[in-house]
């Protein structure tokens, strides 16, 4: 299928202690309103979920594992406001929101916003669909900037579970590569707490491999992912090779339509390794869904070419709402 392009759509900061132990008893599931944001805690989970499981926009800014796994990084809270569920990130002064979600009055919330940062106040991630709704109730002054190539990948879920077709005859290639090497030595098997310690020491291979302290990667936020994946509601498989875990993938539902793929790790000497765990996972996990989203290429060139090479379905372009 020909490839859709949609015009508009540190490590130092990562925690030491990556299970997260805060429980607070406070009832959360109530409106504060924009002078209350907090922090997202594991206990937030349904209440978030109540909101981010039925956006219709399909990114993946919209999961709760990612914006619990990245809070630290981008400094994300959250509040509810009459009827809406508003995120917000980046230190004060400099705040960006997402598109608030939520049944009743969108048009009173954006006002509130406004009048909370004034010309300040800006969205980052807006999609077209966004796009379109914000003009409508704020016509005057909203514009939308997109920085090159900043979107979410999404596929067709049929195409990653059979690899069909000529336009992935290299991905064939790779996986037959693999049984040829692996085939009576590999093992896949759905994530487990027995698995957890051994994923975690992959990802420590896998940031060696990449000499990841003086780069910008995810070991950190993947460590919390793992020790939390229960509690954040996320499903895994895992790619063992002699009795050794060797990839690994956590991904959740984003809405009824798309599920999201949150990391994909492989170790980059078992040739093959990241088609074998991307189909397994994808025919384990996806199949009740039309869409997978496998996130954004982060700017990285390399991460941007191994999307491309599985054919995106769709380009979903994202840019940063400004009012001028």
């Amino acid at each position: 299928m020909t490839m859709n392009v949609l015009k508009n759509l540190d490590f130092s900061k990562a925690p030491l202690i990556y299970k997260d132990k805060e429980r607070n008893q406070e009832n959360r599931n109530t409106e504060s309103g924009l002078s209350n944001f907090r922090p997202i805690t594991l206990s937030d989970r349904d209440i978030l979920n109540s909101y981010l499981l039925e956006n219709p926009y399909g990114i993946c800014d919209f999961s709760f594992g990612n914006i619990y796994i990245w809070q630290h990084k981008y400094n994300t809270r959250y509040t509810l406001h009459k009827g809406f569920l508003i995120l917000r990130a980046g230190e004060e002064g400099e705040h960006s929101y997402l598109m608030p979600l939520g049944k009743g009055n969108l048009k009173e919330v954006m006002e509130d916003l406004f009048d909370l940062e004034g010309d300040a106040l800006r969205f980052s991630s807006i999609t077209p669909h966004m796009e379109e709704e914000l003009r409508d109730i704020m016509p005057d002054g909203f514009k939308v900037v997109n920085p090159d190539d900043f979107c979410d990948y999404i596929y067709l879920s049929e195409n990653m579970i059979t690899l069909k077709g000529k336009k992935f005859n290299g991905k064939r290639n790779h996986i037959n590569k693999f049984m040829s090497l692996y085939g009576d030595k590999y093992e896949y098997t759905e994530i487990n707490d027995s698995l957890i310690e051994e994923c975690k020491e992959m990802n420590r291979k896998w940031c060696l491999e990449r000499d990841c302290r003086k780069s910008q990667t995810d070991y950190c936020e993947t460590m919390r992912a793992l020790d939390n994946y229960k509690e954040i509601g996320l499903k895994g498989g895992v790619l063992k090779v002699e009795d050794e875990v060797v990839a690994f993938t956590l991904g959740q539902k984003n809405n009824d339509n798309t599920f999201n793929v949150l990391i994909e790790k492989a170790l980059g000497h078992i040739e093959g390794a990241y088609p074998m765990i991307n189909k397994e996972f994808a025919a384990q996990e996806t199949s009740d869904f039309i869409y997978i989203n496998r996130e954004e290429d982060m700017g990285e060139e390399g991460l941007k070419k191994a999307k491309l090479s599985y054919r995106p379905h769709l380009l979903l372009m994202k840019g940063m709402g400004v009012f001028q």
